[in-house]
């Protein structure tokens, strides 16, 4: 049980000084550049914590545990999604493990390694590398989207024509879902569900062989051309190409929120959504309905968000044309 409090408390003091303005690990309360500043704002979400803790009634504590560290004391790494594969270097860089006390860096089998302390993931600082990084990842943004949208007007155009053909309603299915920072932004789609069958708010996810999907809405699903719209989200700068992608408000996962059964769930708000992503490229896509593949999404997502270089995007959009579009494995 102390150990569970250990983590409940360091979880919580993310969430009371996660409206910080400073970047990265000041922002999530986790860990963060060894500043005056960095340190007053940590100690200050402990202190709210420690002042609230026994306050809570039971339940209310295992509701923020999110029945991930409920289990027992002695919860590991793996129940995250996570696959040890041996002694790596953390992405973070050398030191980690100095910086963080009790830092411990594992692989995935998809290859990235992902840093934790107390089990929970390490943002990275703010550094001039990655701001160089995210600066060359809008320019790539920009470029591709824009030759993408010009390249492939007349795909679009058709599937437009297509879709308004076959069913009634309209072309685009846009729906509000959390951006960079939580930031809430109209996401673009083409409709693949007759119009007054669909779920406005994407809580319902789809099933195989779903009614409410429409004959061109199944074909577009398959080959991910319904996904195409969102080209115009990362030229206006709400998505971009490769990011952890946005997930609807309040998106349940193996029957319950998804910020429960992953108590870091939000981190991934840390980079803008993507068309693709870490987890995408790597076949974790389409219903979250069982809890070890839900959990394991995010422990990708927030592999990339630590492994995060402009190279790896260029690996991860080559990844995705041949997954989705060549290989055809969309859902």
């Amino acid at each position: 049980m102390a150990q569970k409090n250990h983590v409940l408390r360091a979880w919580l003091s993310s969430y009371f000084t996660r409206q910080s303005s400073l970047y990265g690990q000041i922002k999530y309360g986790l860990a963060g550049p060894r500043s005056n500043q960095s340190q007053n704002c940590r100690a200050l979400g402990r202190d709210i914590v420690e002042l609230l803790w026994h306050r809570l009634p039971r339940v209310n504590k295992r509701l923020w545990l999110g029945g991930v560290m409920e289990q027992n004391s002695a919860t590991t790494i793996e129940d995250f999604g996570v696959t040890y594969l041996g002694a790596v270097t953390s992405p973070l860089g050398t030191g980690t493990e100095a910086r963080y006390p009790g830092a411990v860096t594992r692989t995935s089998e998809s290859g990235l390694a992902l840093t934790l302390v107390h089990k929970l993931p390490v943002m990275p600082a703010a550094s001039v590398a990655r701001s160089i990084n995210l600066a060359l990842k809008r320019v790539l943004d920009i470029v591709l989207s824009g030759s993408a949208l010009l390249a492939m007007s007349l795909v679009l155009i058709a599937t437009a024509i297509a879709v308004k053909v076959t069913s009634r309603g309209p072309t685009l299915f846009v729906q509000m879902r959390p951006g960079l920072n939580g930031v809430m932004f109209p996401m673009l789609k083409f409709r693949t569900m007759y119009a007054d069958l669909g779920d406005a708010s994407g809580v319902k996810q789809t099933v195989a062989n779903d009614p409410r999907i429409t004959s061109i809405g199944a074909f577009l699903r398959r080959t991910s051309l319904d996904e195409l719209p969102q080209l115009i989200n990362v030229l206006l700068g709400h998505m971009s190409l490769v990011g952890p992608r946005p997930h609807p408000a309040n998106m349940l996962a193996a029957g319950m929120d998804y910020r429960d059964l992953v108590p870091y769930y939000e981190m991934r708000y840390a980079m803008k959504p993507g068309l693709s992503g870490w987890a995408q490229a790597n076949g974790l896509r389409g219903p979250t309905d069982e809890a070890g593949k839900a959990r394991a999404r995010i422990a990708h997502d927030m592999a990339y968000v630590q492994n995060f270089s402009v190279l790896l995007d260029i690996k991860i959009i080559f990844r995705t044309i041949i997954r989705e579009f060549v290989a055809g494995t969309g859902s």
